[in-house]
C-alpha cells in the first residue's frame, strides 16, 4: 500500500470521524425538555385513562389521570421523560365503598403493593408466552416487577410492572 492511499484512507477515516463526534456534541447540546404535549401523550400512552389535571413544576409535570382502579397523581421529570413518581390519591368506583377503614398503622389498598402472581398476570396480557423469573425491585422510590416473558420463538421480554397499580410501564426485548 502506497503511502499516499494510507495517507488518503487516514484523512477520511478521520474526517468520519470529526462528523460523528460532532452529530453527538449536537444532539447532547440541543437536547430539548419534554414539553407538556409530549408529556401528556407518554402518560396516556402508557396508562390509558384520561388526564384530568396537569401542572408544570420546576423540574417535572405533575398530571391527574383517571384509571379505572382510582384516580393517580404521578409525576415525569422534564429533561428525560422519566416516571418518578405515582401514587394513587383515590380509589375507583368498583371499589367497595362501605368497607371499614382500615387501621391507621396499616398500609391502605393504595399503597399496598400487587402480588407477584397478579405481576405475572399483567405481563402475560401484554406479551404471551412463559413467565422465567419475576423480580421486585424500588427505583427512585417507585416499586414495580420486573416480569421475564419467553415467547415460543425464544424471544424474551422484560416487562416492568407497576406494584401498585398492575399497569405496564415498558417493554423491552432480548435479542
Amino acid at each position: 500500500m502506497s503511502k499516499s492511499l494510507k495517507l488518503i484512507i487516514s484523512t477520511v477515516g478521520l474526517f468520519v470521524l470529526v462528523i460523528i463526534g460532532w452529530q453527538i456534541v449536537d444532539e447532547t447540546l440541543n437536547a430539548q425538555p419534554l414539553s407538556k404535549e409530549q408529556a401528556m401523550d407518554k402518560i396516556q400512552g402508557q396508562y390509558h385513562g384520561t388526564i384530568t389535571d396537569f401542572v408544570s413544576m420546576d423540574d417535572h409535570y405533575l398530571a391527574t389521570i383517571e384509571l379505572e382502579k382510582g384516580l393517580y397523581e404521578i409525576a415525569v421529570l422534564k429533561d428525560n421523560g422519566q416516571i418518578a413518581d405515582m401514587k394513587r390519591i383515590e380509589e375507583g368506583a368498583e371499589e367497595d365503598d362501605n368497607s371499614p377503614e382500615p387501621p391507621r398503622d396499616e398500609k391502605t389498598d393504595s399503597e399496598k403493593p400487587i402480588t407477584e402472581e397478579q405481576a405475572r398476570e399483567s405481563a402475560l396480557k401484554e406479551v404471551d408466552g412463559t413467565v422465567d423469573d419475576v423480580d421486585f425491585e424500588t427505583e427512585d422510590e417507585v416499586s414495580f416487577y420486573l416480569v421475564e416473558v419467553e415467547k415460543e420463538d425464544e424471544s424474551e421480554a422484560t416487562i416492568q410492572v407497576h406494584a401498585i397499580t398492575g399497569e405496564i410501564m415498558t417493554v423491552s426485548w432480548d435479542d
